[in-house]
């Protein structure tokens, strides 16, 4: 298989180490995508053109279960030796950081730099964040094509990514505080919000991932 070059219909994993209910996501990309596989070890990558790493929950336990496995090192390699894309979905997209704060501080998978911390807690915010937020694109991206500025996607979580460089963040979103609702580092990409849950408007965002070719 030849790394650099991908083309639509396409196979795309999702990973499966229990800390995300697969069933939504995994059927709308099987509608945006040729074959869709459920990832548990790392033999799958070699065939799969993408991956798709959600997640629901903590920190620490999720990277705990993604080192039990072994797919640590099998993701990292996944996107920055092969430079297959990655797609990072709420959680997901936390453990692409470098670092959690979540009731432990714990090392993430390092790929985008940056911290995973807890909303700052003030009047009127209300944490975990939950329901439809709308999302202002800082930065156009091939995963974003299509998306209507401030559009609404549907939001849960209690953490927020802060990025080190700035032009890592394509999207943000306000709960209290302006937070990274969508970042990117070359063939990395990460969601805060739910694209499965987020009716036309997050099939697009998959489907934006299942053409990408960044190479």
């Amino acid at each position: 298989m030849s790394y650099g070059a991908f083309k639509a219909p396409t196979s795309v994993g999702i990973v499966d180490v229990g800390i995300a209910n697969l069933g939504s996501i995994e059927r709308i990309l099987s509608e945006v995508a040729d074959e869709v596989v459920v990832v548990k070890d790392g033999s799958q990558l070699d065939s799969l053109d993408r991956l798709v790493l959600p997640g629901v929950g903590a920190f620490p336990i999720a990277m705990k279960r993604l080192s039990a496995v072994g797919l640590v090192d099998d993701i990292c390699e996944f996107a920055v030796r092969m430079k297959r894309p990655l797609l990072g979905i709420c959680l997901g997209m936390q453990l692409l950081a470098s670092v959690g704060e979540e009731h432990e501080v714990t090392e993430g998978l390092g790929l985008v730099a940056g911290r995973v911390r807890r909303f700052a807690e003030g009047d009127g915010v209300r944490v975990p964040h939950v329901g439809w937020n709308s999302v202002e694109i800082e930065r156009r991206s091939e995963i974003l094509q299509n998306v209507p500025n401030e559009s609404d996607f549907y939001f849960v979580h209690s953490f927020v990514l802060d990025v080190d460089d700035p032009t890592n963040r394509i999207a943000t979103s306000v709960n209290g505080e302006r937070f990274t609702a969508a970042v990117q580092v070359e063939n990395i990409v990460g969601v805060q919000f739910h694209p499965e849950k987020s009716s036309k408007i997050g099939r697009l965002v998959l489907s934006n991932f299942c053409e990408w070719n960044p190479c």
